[in-house]
């Protein structure tokens, strides 16, 4: 399935504003202190007097705390705590279960300084082994054409396989220290719309691409989160479509 970028906005900027406001605890003058906006200025965004440029909107969702999408009034979560909760509660009773059993074995692990090995560490033997259906690469530096025509690979992969609609192999080092190259990735259709810093599967101009998306106000980028790697601006007449949400 494929993802087209559209947020729909729901709410004034005056309502979420106030309402993150409120949540904070923090008056006008700190909030001008944290963002540095004129306490004026302030006043008169609370007061719908007028609406902030995305400029201004983004030093004071930094300051609140909350995503800067939400605050200019789109559909999107709040606060990544937001999120969470809100994926949490759309899960099964026992996908819930599965959730909580995790974070709290990795709590557990956390707090006695438990450090797991990833799964190319492990012996094929000790890991469990599940045959997926690999549909191709994807690349992680600079673009690699997906052919939705090409055969189809079965391999054994070593490890827990998450629920995932379609497997990609990496090509390239430009998500380290996340992915290497090589590595088998999962992802999910873009069956909704993803949220900002999401590691996503997109193509732009016919090439592939795993990447970080970045929504700012200074447009929408593919980061690498290899430093060497410099941005991919995408812009208004480049074809652009998210094409799966990679499960992590």
């Amino acid at each position: 399935m494929i993802l087209k970028v559209v947020f729909k906005k729901m709410n004034s900027f005056k309502d979420r504003l106030n309402q993150a406001i409120n949540k904070s605890g923090m008056s006008k003058a700190e909030l001008a202190r944290r963002s540095g906006i004129g306490r004026n200025s302030i006043t008169d965004y609370v007061k719908g007097k007028y609406e902030a440029k995305q400029d201004k909107a983004y030093q004071l969702a930094k300051a609140l705390n909350v995503d800067p999408a939400w605050l200019l009034g789109y559909n999107v979560p709040s606060n990544k705590n937001e999120k969470l909760i809100d994926l949490y509660n759309k899960l099964t009773k026992e996908r819930q279960d599965r959730v909580i059993n995790y974070a709290t074995d990795q709590l557990n692990q956390q707090e006695n300084n438990v450090v797991s090995l990833p799964d190319s560490q492990l012996r094929e033997n000790d890991a469990p082994t599940t045959e997926i259906e690999l549909f191709g690469y994807v690349s992680a530096g600079t673009g690699e054409w997906l052919d939705e025509g090409a055969k189809k690979e079965r391999i054994m992969y070593y490890g827990h396989a998450p629920e995932y609609d379609y497997a990609l192999k990496v090509n390239g080092d430009s998500m380290q220290p996340l992915f290497e190259n090589g590595q088998i990735i999962f992802v999910r259709n873009a069956s909704e719309c993803m949220h900002n810093g999401q590691i996503i599967i997109a193509t732009l101009n016919g090439s592939a691409f795993v990447k970080k998306i970045d929504i700012s106000e200074d447009g929408v980028h593919l980061v690498s989160l290899n430093p060497k790697y410099e941005p991919i601006a995408v812009h208004d007449y480049d074809d652009f479509a998210v094409r799966g949400i990679v499960v992590l």
